[in-house]
């Protein structure tokens, strides 16, 4: 456990008094920071209870290895036999193996003869506890019992015993003995269950009698483990594998130093922050938010091993990810909806890659893997469960930074690089900076280096006319007409022929949209051939000022 620091070791107190391994399924002691080789005790178990279900008590039978009926020799071995279909659980879940192991004649059932004792391992993703039983016949003078190679507590529990027979304990041996000269037959099994959760047990016999049956049932214990990495939630320092601490992202607000009761859910989305990947439904994970984009480190390939050694913890993150809050105020990142305060959302920010203000990607409703990452902000893949980064491996590169500089646009207060922040490039004063676009080419001014707008006192004429009803240049636009108190527009063909004539043009019910409207040599009504044309705006200004303007245009359908 060199791996665990003290920093994480102070975290781990809330997180539980103690822990357990599925691997080693050893007891952790915060007060004294030390591992002990337990196991998990029912008591320990009672304490997981709302994330633990204790499956159905199933015996194992010798025709579950595929073993002889008649063999008595304790000739039979089998490694690592997946039981798991058993109780429907994934493969891998409970492992067994044995040595040393005897059939009855019949039946597919165990027996255990004297010096050919049975040893039961057990291994794989589920803990299991077990209750292991010896036949009612004890010979005369003789012993049948069970030795914890765990060192697991196992209780036994028949009610009362028959004349002649003692029930003892020496250290981690069970056993019933005869104290009489004539075998005694009791009215049913020696059965002892086990007070933990068991990797080892080893049934043994001092009778010579050919006929010893044993049981052996197990019942799973099966936990949640909600990021699927082989550590279950009531243990994992990290269930959802995002760097950060369980005990970060719940602030402990009942009081009950426990996570997984009461927990924090800021989006609302009925996925508390210690489970979801993005704990404020800004569409950028919560990993990636929670450090800084230059210091940026992608979660490492660890398997099932490693993460069970290290507590759940990824080990690119050590000692968990201290949370980054960007603009010092309020809350960190990944339940930051403004990381930076510049009036314009993270989940806009960091989801519009073409620079028009609007997001690319949107909030859906929908969750295919429950990482708590909604589908319209996954990747290519939206039933990938808990990528945590969500194939956000280098997010300077792989999130939008319209002026490649300072930071990404959802932590850059001046996003497209002009000196002007985003909150000072809101023109029309509405607090919404993503619907100004000053110059009309479609890139509001919080994302346009360039502004192309004229000057307050000019009268700009747009010279590209297109009118196909797609609803864009369909008609001549003019800038500024609200500085006009009176005009006259003419527009001429490139023979001098006038096409247009119109006084007050206002952008709205009085316009050319390309249809001819000339007083002499073309009819009205008809829409003008592509090609080039020759206007001349004269106007008034409001404060009095005549002004014309005149250049050439351009139609083209």
């Amino acid at each position: 456990m060199e791996f665990i620091t003290t920093n994480v070791l102070q975290n781990l107190k809330r997180k539980s008094l103690r822990m357990y391994s599925f691997l080693g399924v050893f007891l952790f002691f915060i007060s004294s920071v030390t591992a002990n080789n337990a196991n998990v005790t029912l008591d320990d178990l009672t304490m997981f209870m709302d994330d633990c279900t204790e499956l159905d008590q199933v015996e194992i039978l010798a025709s579950d290895f595929g073993f002889p009926n008649g063999v008595v020799d304790g000739s039979l071995i089998a490694t690592n036999v997946d039981l798991s279909a058993k109780w429907g659980l994934p493969a891998g879940s409970v492992l067994v193996s044995v040595t040393g192991a005897s059939t009855k004649s019949f039946g597919g059932l165990f027996e255990v003869n004297d010096g050919v004792p049975v040893t039961f391992s057990f291994s794989g993703t589920v803990p299991v506890m077990s209750a292991v039983e010896h036949s009612p016949l004890v010979d005369a003078l003789h012993r049948d019992g069970i030795i914890a190679l765990d060192n697991v507590e196992y209780v036994l529990t028949n009610a009362s015993l028959p004349a002649g027979i003692i029930s003892n304990s020496i250290t981690n041996n069970y056993f019933v003995e005869n104290t009489t000269s004539t075998a005694v037959t009791g009215p049913v099994r020696y059965v002892w269950e086990s007070q933990q959760t068991v990797t080892q047990v080893q049934f043994y016999t001092t009778s010579d009698r050919l006929i010893n049956g044993i049981r052996l049932r197990l019942t799973p214990i099966d936990c949640d483990d909600t990021d699927e990495d082989g550590v279950p939630d009531a243990t994992d320092l990290d269930d959802d594998n995002d760097g950060i601490l369980d005990t970060e992202e719940d602030p402990n607000l009942d009081g009950d130093n426990d996570p997984l009761t009461d927990p924090l859910d800021t989006d609302g989305d009925g996925i508390p922050n210690h489970l979801d990947i993005d704990a404020d439904d800004d569409g950028i994970p919560d990993n990636v938010e929670g450090q800084t984009t230059e210091g940026y480190i992608a979660p490492n390939n660890d398997d099932a091993a490693t993460y069970e050694l290290n507590m759940g913890l990824n080990t690119a993150y050590p000692e968990g990810i201290t949370p980054n809050n960007h603009d010092g105020e309020d809350t960190p990142d990944y339940i930051d909806l403004d990381s930076d305060n510049d009036t314009v959302a993270d989940n806009n920010e960091g989801n519009d890659f073409n620079f028009d203000g609007i997001p690319d990607q949107t909030y859906l409703g929908t969750d295919a893997d429950g990482d708590g990452l909604d589908d319209g902000y996954e990747g290519s893949d939206i039933n990938d469960g808990f990528d945590v980064n969500d194939e956000i491996n280098d997010p300077a590169n792989d999130l939008p930074d319209t002026d490649g500089t300072e930071d990404v646009n959802y932590r850059d207060l001046d996003d497209d690089g002009d000196g002007i922040d985003t909150p000072d490039e809101d023109a029309d004063g509405d607090g919404d900076p993503t619907n100004d676009d000053t110059d009309g080419d479609g890139t509001p001014d919080y994302l346009d280096p360039t502004d192309d707008s004229p000057p307050d006192e000019d009268i700009e004429v747009n010279q590209m006319l297109t009118p196909n009803g797609d609803g864009k240049n369909d008609f001549l636009f003019i800038r500024g007409l609200d500085k006009v108190q009176s005009s006259t527009l003419k527009i001429f063909n490139r023979w001098g022929v006038a096409v247009y004539e119109g006084e007050n043009y206002n952008n709205q019910n009085n316009v050319f949209d390309g249809q001819s409207k000339g007083r002499s040599t073309l009819n009205t009504g008809n829409y003008l051939p592509s090609g080039i044309y020759f206007y001349i705006f004269d106007y008034t200004t409001v404060d009095g000022q005549n002004k014309t303007d005149s250049e050439y245009l351009y139609i083209s359908k």
